[in-house]
């Protein structure tokens, strides 16, 4: 199939394409970003083009309006008695939630594009009841002082102690006593139930996007992102038990649909993630060999900087509310979002190559590491997906990787 893609730095425009079927140039893209957007934006692939409705993104930072017609494309949806999850590009909630959800239903939309919500209206209330009494359950049958019954599962609870105080430190709200003893309740229990794997650092990250979302359903989420502890901890006890006792559960549950996909990523030596990043250093070297032999000459593996990447779906580099709006594309993609991560973290680099091929190797060990320090907005994300989209199309299931990988040892990476 023949492949188009138009990628703008933000100094000028180039148009890179590649066909794989009689060596003809692809024909110019049809639709072209309008002026109002910002540089960098990848607009079509022949025959795939992003989902549309992430070309109007959200501004999660401001509260949306009721006018926003994407509002009322969401409320509409989710007053069905069925909500139609949909099916390819057509007007389901999945294409909706592909471009961004409103703050103030992403709880609920979450839930249900996770599966952990039936679709169906007048099952919901009854199954959400009987999956949160089956976590209390969990709680009261692993999580208790005598619990951890041998060595590695009382080394596993106190890494676990060790890890949680540090999650996400800069935000007062995950300092707070509920938040930890919950965090620390889910984690004990997600790794006594997945003994293949048992706790791994990084999960920890992987907790805050749904504790906030979940509650956010409940209290004003931007208010308590920007409060001292003690004013956080105020609001949260505002909260009934049982509104306490649902947001943990509803996290407990959203990490299991989340790491489901990515099980091998978190067994012994993660192979899944040794995997995800050699498939980074491939396209990297495909599309950006300039910057793929600045690396090399450097010394710098992806493994320095990309294996967190992984492990952490980008949580520790980006600010909180760009990883939620991130992360709605993911619950869009359900067990597709492993697979378009990689093509996330391949434009991240493409869109700081300029930088990075100016800089030696603790300069950029420095940058990549420290990613949440650089200014990220929303308008970034959004070309990053859409570029991501594309990209993931035009190599998946094609011979351009497998020559690629043939050839490469695993340990060079």
């Amino acid at each position: 199939a023949t492949v188009s893609v138009l990628y703008c730095p933000p100094t000028q425009m180039t148009m890179a394409e590649v066909d794989t079927t009689n060596g003809a140039k692809a024909a110019p893209p049809r639709r072209r970003w309008n002026s109002g957007r910002a540089p960098g934006m990848i607009v079509e692939v022949k025959g795939k083009t992003a989902p549309r409705h992430s070309l109007r993104p959200f501004n999660q930072t401001e509260p949306q309006k009721e006018e926003d017609p994407r509002v009322k494309d969401f409320k509409k949806r989710l007053k069905d008695d069925t909500v139609y999850l949909g099916h390819g590009r057509d007007e389901g909630l999945k294409s909706l939630a592909w471009g961004g959800i409103p703050m103030r239903m992403r709880a609920e939309c979450w839930k249900i594009l996770s599966g952990y919500s039936p679709a169906a209206k007048d099952r919901r209330e009854k199954e959400l009841t009987r999956k949160r009494k089956e976590y209390f359950g969990y709680v009261k049958q692993y999580f208790t002082a005598d619990a951890a019954a041998n060595d590695q599962e009382r080394a596993m609870r106190h890494q676990i102690q060790v890890d949680v105080p540090r999650t996400l430190h800069e935000h007062c709200i995950f300092q707070t006593e509920f938040v930890q003893q919950a965090m620390e309740r889910i984690l004990y229990i997600w790794s006594i139930r997945h003994p293949a794997s048992g706790y791994v650092q990084g999960i920890n990250d992987l907790t805050t996007p749904f504790l906030a979302v979940f509650i956010s359903e409940h209290l004003d989420l931007n208010k308590l992102l920007s409060s001292l502890k003690h004013e956080c901890e105020e609001q949260i006890n505002t909260l009934s038990e049982e509104t306490l006792q649902a947001i943990e559960a509803d996290t407990f549950w959203g990490l299991c649909n989340l790491l489901r996909y990515v099980q091998d990523n978190y067994t012994f030596a993660q192979p899944g993630i040794q995997q995800m990043v050699l498939k980074v250093k491939n396209v990297i070297r495909k599309l950006d060999p300039e910057l793929s032999a600045h690396f090399e000459e450097h010394d710098l593996k992806f493994t320095h900087f990309s294996f967190r990447w992984m492990n952490c779906l980008l949580v520790r580099e980006l600010p909180l509310h760009i990883v939620m709006r991130l992360w709605d594309t993911y619950m869009a993609e359900a067990e597709g979002y492993p697979a378009l991560h990689v093509y996330v973290c391949v434009a991240f680099l493409l869109h700081w190559s300029k930088d990075l091929i100016k800089m030696d190797f603790a300069d950029m060990l420095s940058f990549l590491q420290s990613l949440s320090k650089r200014h990220v907005y929303l308008k970034d994300l959004e070309q990053w997906i859409s570029m991501a989209y594309v990209l993931q199309h035009r190599f998946e299931d094609s011979s351009h990787l497998d020559a690629l990988e043939d050839g490469v040892d695993g340990d060079m990476i």
